[in-house]
């Protein structure tokens, strides 16, 4: 008897074992899985706004219907209920933007730590801010 319990204990340890190496397999993944949930769903609350030469200060401000001017950007962010709250990141398309007046932001259009307001070119193109007038030659 104390042979075949032996040999019952002695069957039954691996099993544990495997038992706990699985559980903790399927601990990490469902821990994976809710800090992928929690990273996707801040990405998808942050102000994305969008600036191009050919927009319309009129426009959403959205990809398809973006906002002319980066002054008129920098307006919406600062009224916007997400100045602050979450990351606001402000798209220029490449091109040439003609400003009347100096673009003059102040530390509070830069964010928080945890929400700040950032302004980027997009990808392979080259953003001039530009303070001359464009010349009208005929």
């Amino acid at each position: 008897m104390t042979r075949s319990s032996h040999s019952s204990h002695s069957s039954q340890q691996p099993q544990q074992k495997l038992f706990a190496r699985t559980l903790s397999s399927a601990s990490k993944t469902t821990l994976f899985s809710a800090l992928l949930v929690v990273a996707t769903t801040s990405s998808l609350s942050a102000l994305e706004l969008y600036v191009s030469p050919a927009g319309d200060d009129a426009a959403a401000g959205t990809k398809d219907a973006p906002f002319l001017t980066p002054a008129h950007a920098r307006d919406h962010v600062r009224k916007s209920s997400a100045l602050g709250k979450e990351p606001v990141t402000v798209h220029l398309a490449a091109g040439t933007y003609y400003l009347p007046e100096a673009l003059r932001l102040t530390a509070a259009d830069s964010g928080t730590v945890d929400a700040p307001v950032t302004w980027q070119g997009e990808s392979a193109g080259k953003v001039i801010l530009s303070g001359a007038r464009p010349l009208q030659l005929s």
